[in-house]
């Protein structure tokens, strides 16, 4: 086994205006106070803060010659991230570019993010299989996403802990995860995506449907915390109280950080959802996904108190 945690994503580089009086209409232009730029959510913000804990990391992402793939190197080299670019198009920015727009009490986005000249599910990242399975083998826990079933399967046989995050879609259905649910250890759709995928009008109500697929679904209630299943019985656990909410990007990308951290040192579900709580409540706490640096020590004095 690699003894890291391993996963795959895109580069998002945010270009976020904040402190904005409002968001504008069309037509209209209104002035931030405050501006920034630097790497957004997904996979790779998880595999930095991971990175921060301690855990030894390794990312497959894919990146250009353009100016944002250069920044995007630089902040990754910066933070001391283990990374494999996979790309090999010609595209300069094969990445996420988003412009968010924060008003404090509401967020607009325009992102862009080219066409990608693969053909197939299974190719969508312009990754063969066995590039991916490379970049995944020996992990011992495996953050992954659909697509690229066969290397999973073959992952979960080989002792990888598999850990899966849903992402909103408007016809997204549960028969999309069926074929890969079986070797899935731990789901974490949030309020929105669990009853939409399930058919179900609660996160309740999805959690039950999910538990009868996947041994570890969470559910994540945003500011409410989480719901897990415990002995059959389903265990509400509140966010983490000591955090003021300043910015809710990247808080479902950190809270991933502090459960695998968790799952990685041998937590039980319960308490590796408490340290997702903690990450996921320290990210909001600033502006940006990344901003808001928390490191072992600061985690686990947190947890300490958390627990008491």
């Amino acid at each position: 086994m690699k003894d890291q945690i391993v996963s795959m994503g895109k580069i998002c580089i945010d270009l976020i205006y904040s402190e904005v009086e409002r968001v504008p209409k069309m037509g209209e232009e209104v002035f931030s106070k405050g501006f920034t730029m630097t790497m957004g959510g997904g996979p790779p913000a998880t595999l930095v803060g991971l990175h921060r804990l301690g855990i030894p990391v390794q990312l497959g992402t894919f990146l250009g010659n353009g100016q944002f793939s250069i920044l995007a190197q630089k902040q990754l080299d910066g933070y001391g991230v283990n990374y494999l670019n996979l790309y090999q198009g010609e595209e300069p920015e094969p990445l996420i570019i988003t412009s968010v727009i924060s008003s404090g009490t509401d967020r607009s986005f325009v992102s862009y993010q080219p066409e990608h000249p693969c053909e197939g599910e299974a190719e969508r990242f312009c990754a063969t299989e066995g590039q991916v399975y490379d970049l995944y083998k020996g992990s011992r826990i495996a953050y992954i996403t659909l697509g690229y079933e066969d290397v999973w399967k073959r992952l979960k046989k080989e002792g990888s802990i598999l850990v899966m995050d849903a992402a909103w879609e408007d016809n997204m259905h549960i028969d999309w995860y069926k074929d890969i649910f079986p070797y899935i250890d731990y789901f974490t759709p949030n309020e929105k995506e669990a009853p939409k995928l399930t058919g179900t009008k609660t996160p309740e109500e999805a959690l039950d449907v999910l538990t009868e697929y996947i041994p570890n679904p969470i559910v994540k209630l945003s500011k409410d915390g989480c719901i897990i299943k415990e002995d059959g019985k389903t265990v509400h656990i509140n966010a983490a109280p000591q955090f003021e909410s300043v910015d809710a990007t990247g808080a479902g990308d950190a809270f991933l950080a502090g459960l695998m951290y968790g799952i990685y040192k041998g937590y039980s579900t319960r308490d590796s959802v408490i340290l997702g709580n903690i990450t996921g409540g320290n990210c909001v706490t600033k502006i940006g996904c990344l901003t808001a640096d928390l490191d072992e020590a600061g985690l686990l004095e947190y947890y300490s108190t958390f627990r008491r």
